[in-house]
């Protein structure tokens, strides 16, 4: 289309060139009609692409990748080839070469069906020497780290150290875990057990792979997102525990059906890995797609999930009334289905929507739920500090300041425990507000620092987390009277936003508005009315 209008052309025409040749191999027609060149340029000018043939089977999901490579508008094409490519190559790479092989032993061979099921896609097989190979290897090593350097984002470097250790000390744990199952399995015969720990360790392996990916494509946003991404990574250990894998793959399937099953399961974690990426549009587009599939199977745990990815996406958009009903349907249907850790994921976060909503005497009920379950037997201690955080936030701001830090303090110990440096640094900011609401500025100041520079160490001092903590400590420097500190720490937040190319931020609005109230307080009226203008913009364009 720039072609056609006579504009400059940039390596996007060949992205658009790609994308209508790809088209037409799909579907067996050109994705524009016109007869004549001034209809060409015509509908080149409009955007029109024509609908899918009748009958055609070319998944939904390819046809969004293709459609946003012939948008109109360069801008809103691919952010490069190399996304493009990794887009389509998650869209139509080949999910399992074993699958005619495995259906038809299954029908063969009577009760091999159902082990198949149990044993999962036998994906990582124990006979494998490099199972992680192309998932994290080598060579994926290498694309990941020239993707998040090539976004040259200032925090890039440093957000590459702690990807690569990230990614090496999960995929070294998978391997451990891996090799010690299959290496006992050759001791014995092969147990239902073995299967179901394997087809833990395959969904985890999956995760991994989804989330290589997204970093093989890197944007901003992706490497802003990266460390809580790769933190939320399933814990391995979940992988030990049989009889609670038991419960949530339920009674054996027939082939067929594991196989669709097993599809479904890959199509949520995709979406679930992207939108811990920030990109809620394509997320939402793959859960609409595994929807009717999801339905149609009526397998429990596989509804389950797809409602608590929903839910979860729904929560991180900001659309919490419908966040609410997913988790709270979610919720009911875990547990009449006896998954025990699922219904304490939606209890917690349920609550934490609920919070969201003001809703805090149901947000306490709820976090205090989750919290018993998260205790249980095996406890899950990620989602106990996450309870604990709703319920101190939530009886902050119902104004029970004692017993909120409690609860926080609390939940530090149990991340401090885990390890989480992410949490560890959010929890001290819980930790200072609370300390603020009760007039205590040198206990909230001491914990906003230190969440600072726990920020600056594991994201580096020019990462988009890192001004925002410089936008919470403005606010207690400010309560201190420290007017020209906290106009200083705004400063530099704005900074590290336009640094960063994050100036559509969601705290960029309350980053000005804070400043403005701090110029104001400082009599310098003009720069105040200046801030606060520009505050508006923000929000504005925000809500």
């Amino acid at each position: 289309p720039e072609q056609a209008r006579g504009e400059p052309c940039d390596p996007r025409v060949d992205q658009y060139a790609l994308c209508a040749a790809l088209y037409e191999a799909a579907y067996g027609e050109r994705p524009i009609v016109a007869d004549t060149v001034p209809a060409l340029l015509a509908a080149l000018e409009r955007g029109e692409i024509r609908p899918p043939p009748s009958g055609s089977r070319v998944p939904g999901a390819l046809r969004r990748v293709l459609l946003r490579g012939l948008s109109r508008d360069p801008a809103d094409r691919w952010p490069s080839m190399d996304a493009l490519l990794a887009a389509l190559r998650r869209t139509v790479e080949p999910r399992r070469r074993w699958l005619v092989p495995a259906v038809l032993v299954g029908a063969l061979v009577p009760g091999m069906g159902a082990w198949l099921w149990w044993r999962g896609s036998a994906d990582p097989r124990c006979d494998d020497a490099a199972p992680l190979r192309g998932v994290w290897d080598d060579e994926r090593r290498e694309q990941v780290e020239a993707a998040v350097l090539a976004t040259r984002v200032p925090y890039a470097p440093t957000a590459w150290s702690r990807i690569e250790r990230d990614l090496d000390e999960y995929a070294a744990a998978w391997t451990r875990e891996h090799t010690e199952l299959c290496e006992a399995t050759r001791t014995r015969a092969a147990e239902a057990a073995t299967g179901l720990r394997l087809r833990c360790l395959h969904d985890r392996r999956v995760a991994l792979q989804a989330t290589v990916e997204l970093l093989a494509a890197a944007s901003p946003t992706r490497v802003a997102k990266a460390v809580p991404m790769l933190a939320d990574l399933p814990a391995l250990v979940q992988c030990r525990d049989v009889e609670t894998l038991r419960g949530e793959l339920g009674p054996p399937l027939d082939p067929e059906d594991a196989v669709r099953v097993e599809a479904g399961r890959e199509q949520l974690w995709q979406a679930e890995r992207l939108a811990l990426a920030g990109e809620y549009e394509e997320a939402g587009h793959i859960l609409d797609e595994a929807q009717p599939e999801v339905e149609a199977l009526g397998h429990p745990t596989l509804r389950v999930e797809a409602m608590l990815a929903r839910g979860r996406l729904d929560s991180q958009r900001g659309r919490f009334t419908e966040a609410a009903q997913e988790l709270e349907q979610g919720y009911l249907l875990a547990v009449e289905s006896g998954l025990d850790d699922m219904a304490t994921f939606a209890a917690t976060h349920f609550a934490f929507v609920l919070l969201q909503q003001s809703r805090l005497d149901e947000a306490l009920r709820w976090a205090r739920a989750g919290l018993l379950r998260a205790r249980a037997d095996p406890p899950n201690p990620s989602l106990e500090a996450f309870a604990l955080r709703t319920i101190g936030a939530s009886l902050r701001r119902l104004g029970e300041l004692d017993e909120a830090l409690e609860h926080q303090e609390r939940a530090l110990a149990i991340v401090e425990g885990l390890g989480r440096d992410d949490l560890v640094a959010v929890t001290l900011e819980d930790l200072s507000q609370t300390l603020l609401a009760r007039q205590d500025l040198e206990g909230a100041l001491e914990h906003q620092q230190r969440a600072l520079a726990s920020f600056e160490e594991t994201l580096g001092p020019s990462h988009p987390y890192v001004a925002t903590s410089r936008l919470n400590l403005a606010d207690v420097l400010k309560a201190r009277g420290d007017l020209e500190g906290a106009g200083e720490m705004l400063l530099r937040a704005l900074a590290i936003f336009e640094g960063a190319h994050e100036v559509d931020h969601p705290h960029m609005g309350a980053t000005w508005a804070t400043l403005g109230e701090v110029r104001r307080q400082q009599g310098r009226l003009d720069e105040a009315r200046e801030a606060l203008e520009r505050a508006l913009v923000h929000f504005e364009a925000t809500f």
